[in-house]
């Protein structure tokens, strides 16, 4: 009996713990997004413009390349 209730006791510390550690990470979670220096709207503006250009131009680049090399694969492989 005496056994059973120890392990109890152990099992209501287990969970404690376990709740404890869960509610101490989200205490942590919101100290640190606190920190963050978070871009004002301008700078996500040009940002986001930059990143489309720059996958427009990869885009160009890379179909032009292989516009480029289909045909003189193509006749290597005599495939016309």
């Amino acid at each position: 009996m005496k056994a059973r209730k120890d392990e109890n006791q152990r099992e209501d510390l287990n969970k404690n713990l376990n709740s404890n550690k869960i509610i101490k990470w989200f205490k942590e979670c919101k100290s640190e997004i606190k920190k963050v220096i978070w871009p004002d709207k301008k700078q996500v503006t040009n940002n986001t413009i930059a990143v489309i250009v720059m996958v427009l131009l990869s885009a160009a680049f890379i179909g032009i390349l292989d516009m480029g090399l289909y045909w003189p694969i193509r006749f290597l492989l005599g495939k016309f």
